[in-house]
């Protein structure tokens, strides 16, 4: 397993003195998020909840305006700050470095180019009065957050039909679970959320779904993004196979996986269908295409 960041370089700015030590840490890893990082942190600003909040932004390794833009909320996120996580690419590592820098025991996770609701922190943070990890849910946009959005999607087994899952951009977790199972495992570029929530179960700690604490989920933009993005996280998806096949998680039976490329073949007209139906095909065709990517690169197949 990848070992997580534990040298933390902290950039010049301080944690202003809130009146109180922070209740509670958010963990935003950022890579070149100049674009969206302003209205995820307008966000988090905007929160109801009445704890100190602690926000920090692990910096990946950004060539844009990133960090500046991030340091420009300090004065309306007073416990902000940006540490050095440039050391090695990839969000679990900058997760794990920015999770090592917070103070508080109780950390939560978002994504730079997302908005979390306005009760995000809150609803979280209840729920870890009673659990070691808690899945938060999401809602999908593209251009701007719905004003009238649907009930939130959770994230269940995140269609493994194995143990229930958490979606790193939108997560809480007690630092002892952390620490238990040594943080993310930075081998992963995607899927490290999964297995994470996964072998955090398997050490004994449990983890609850609540999808009500929910963040707006940015979709990829365009058809070649979504199967780009789902190649991504197809291609992963064998280690998590290698991993914990051993514990019942299964893989499609051989006709299962035909008949899957059988509908892609038969429906590829879907392409220049309506915007949903494409969306559909090429997140199946990008995923079933990195499955078969993985699976040759980690010798365990998962098709």
């Amino acid at each position: 397993m990848g070992t997580r960041g534990q040298a933390v370089t902290h950039d010049a700015v301080t944690a202003p003195d809130q009146g109180a030590a922070p209740q509670v840490s958010v963990v935003i890893p950022a890579r070149n998020a100049a674009r969206t990082i302003d209205a995820q942190l307008a966000a988090l600003a905007e929160q109801d909840y009445d704890g100190a909040i602690e926000v920090i932004v692990a910096d990946n390794g950004s060539t844009d305006d990133t960090t500046r833009r991030a340091r420009a909320w300090g004065d309306r996120l007073p416990g902000l700050r940006v540490v050095d996580a440039t050391d090695r690419a990839g969000p679990a590592h900058a997760r794990n470095v920015g999770i090592a820098a917070a103070t508080a025991d109780l950390v939560l996770c978002c994504d730079a180019d997302d908005v979390v609701d306005r009760s995000w922190v809150r609803l979280l943070v209840a729920a870890l009065a009673t659990a070691d990890a808690v899945a938060g849910g999401t809602v999908d946009f593209r251009r701007d957050p719905p004003a009238n959005p649907p009930p939130p999607r959770p994230f269940g087994t995140a269609g493994f039909g194995f143990l229930p899952a958490l979606m790193s951009c939108s997560c809480g977790l007690r630092r002892a679970a952390w620490e238990a199972v040594e943080g993310f495992d930075e081998d992963f570029v995607t899927c490290e959320d999964i297995d994470l929530a996964w072998r955090i179960q398997r050490a004994g700690f449990t983890l609850v779904q609540v999808p009500d604490a929910f963040v707006y989920y940015r979709e990829p933009g365009t058809a070649r993004d979504v199967v780009r993005a789902w190649f991504r996280y197809g291609r992963f998806q064998p280690l998590l196979m290698q991993r914990f096949g051993p514990d019942g998680l299964h893989r499609d039976r051989p006709v299962r996986v035909l008949a899957a490329w059988g509908r892609l073949a038969l429906t590829c007209y879907r392409v220049a269908g309506n915007d949903s139906a494409r969306r559909t095909w090429c997140r199946d065709l990008g995923r079933r295409m990195g499955r078969i990517v993985g699976s040759i690169r980690t010798r365990t197949l998962y098709l």
